[in-house]
């Protein structure tokens, strides 16, 4: 299933297909998503929601749970399953695209370091995990399993890991790319 994406998002990457992922990621990333709070007034502000931290307790989970009200879970809980779905997907791909491009100009054609752009599968992999058990945890509330919080933790945790792999592997790629172009252009 992996080596299908992988090989999908080889046939895809296109430049136009780079320039509407990337922008659909922008136009989330930067418009949607920042403000949510505004289409959930009752999620207190200052306490934000917990997939946006790189990890915490349970103790802690507890506390931001019970701070957000009932209205606070619920409307965190109804982002979590509508728009906290399609933005990953939307970053996946774009992510993806935007691997497959720049490996394209590193590496030879059919080299496995194409591969790379199934990192940003990870991080939706672990989204999701994520965001199945922190919906849990708001939808049971006042139970509080400490081995659940844990477990979003962990699944916070590791989403941000594989993000910051996927903008280094990004960045990596791009000054790859540059010195590889530099060096076929200049005179020999």
């Amino acid at each position: 299933m992996l080596m299908r994406f992988s090989n999908w998002l080889e046939r895809i990457s296109t430049g136009a297909t780079l320039v509407l992922s990337l922008g659909l990621y922008v136009l989330f990333g930067f418009g949607v998503m920042p403000n949510l709070g505004h289409f959930i007034p009752a999620l207190p502000e200052a306490l934000g929601p917990l997939d946006l931290m790189f990890a915490y307790t349970p103790a802690e989970a507890f506390e931001r749970i019970a701070a957000y009200g009932p209205d606070g879970r619920l409307a965190y809980a109804l982002v979590s399953l509508t728009v906290d779905v399609i933005y990953p997907i939307i970053y996946t791909v774009a992510f993806g695209v935007l691997i497959t491009v720049l490996a394209r100009h590193v590496f030879a054609s059919g080299s496995a370091a194409l591969r790379l752009n199934l990192l940003p599968v990870g991080i939706f992999v672990f989204d999701m995990c994520e965001n199945v058990s922190v919906v849990t945890l708001l939808m049971i509330y006042p139970t509080q399993p400490i081995g659940l919080a844990l477990a979003a933790s962990a699944f916070t945790t590791v989403k941000w890991i594989f993000a910051g792999t996927t903008i280094f592997c990004v960045l990596a790629l791009s000054l790859a790319a540059r010195v590889r172009a530099r060096r076929s252009s200049s005179p020999r």
